[in-house]
């Protein structure tokens, strides 16, 4: 090999690492609304898990821990997102089991009540995150990590904040149906370098604000290709606020048998995907 080749060769595999490990920083800061909603998108691991404390204040005072093991992946050309939860503590919710499934149009969540020892259906309409809506810290995890999805994005010009490159963003989502149909808005702010939100405030159809999200950045923990928070502030409209923490977090882990089938997903444990 010649000097100007082993020169070269170094040089041009150093420049693939940087950008393997910056494109998607330069795509969030300078590209389009279509190229930052596809650069948060694929921040999202397409299967993962995680164990998450909950700690709920309510406007009253008292106070409430929930625990829960988390599992969810994605499926198909257009992704949807299927959702399982098994609820650890307290002792009054511990051993309930839910799946949600998310079709084009609707969804479908399965609970299982060990205090019946019965599995019960719902259908809805809307995403996924109608269906979790319940379900405070996974849906909060969705909203963040997923919410951009279908929305229409406006985005204002990067911006140094805290040591970060930000960029604040507006987006809008259709939801509902017929004469149901509305428009959910969101403003939030998003870490350009990670392609994940940082921040989140989101207004219903009617324009009231329904909650508000907040990441602790020095949270936020990479795996692979992927950030993912593990601090997340909440504040409700109705004064209830929350602190979610993921203790433990397991990305593309092996889908033991049963975990998103109607049939079986209240059988399967959180040591079956690594959740202990």
């Amino acid at each position: 090999m010649s000097c100007a080749a082993r020169v070269w060769v170094p040089l041009m595999l150093g420049c693939l690492l940087g950008c393997l490990l910056g494109c998607s920083g330069a795509v969030a800061q300078s590209g389009s609304a279509e190229a930052v909603a596809e650069c948060l998108r694929d921040n999202v691991p397409p299967a993962w898990g995680a164990q998450i404390e909950v700690r709920l204040r309510q406007p009253d005072g008292s106070q409430e821990v929930r625990r829960l093991a988390y599992a969810t992946r994605e499926r198909g050309r257009e992704p949807l997102s299927d959702h399982w939860v098994r609820m650890r503590a307290p002792d009054a919710l511990a051993g309930v089991v839910h799946l949600f499934r998310q079709t084009e149009s609707s969804w479908s969540r399965w609970s299982y009540l060990p205090a019946l020892d019965r599995v019960s259906q719902v259908k809805g309409q809307g995403s996924s995150s109608a269906a979790l809506e319940e379900i405070v810290g996974v849906r909060d995890l969705d909203a963040l990590m997923r919410w951009s999805e279908g929305a229409t994005l406006q985005l204002a010009a990067p911006r140094e904040e805290g040591g970060r490159q930000v960029r604040s963003i507006n987006a809008t989502r259709r939801v509902g149906t017929g004469a149901s149909a509305g428009f959910e808005r969101m403003r939030g702010l998003m870490d350009v370098e990670r392609c994940v939100l940082l921040q989140g405030e989101w207004r219903d159809a009617e324009n009231r604000k329904t909650r508000s999200l907040s990441v602790v950045p020095a949270s936020l923990r990479r795996y692979g290709d992927h950030w993912v928070p593990q601090r997340i502030d909440v504040q409700q409209s109705d004064g209830v606020t929350a602190q979610v923490h993921l203790t433990h977090v397991v990305i593309a882990p092996k889908i033991p048998r049963g975990l998103f089938d109607p049939d079986g997903f209240h059988q399967v444990m959180p040591a079956a995907l690594g959740l202990e």
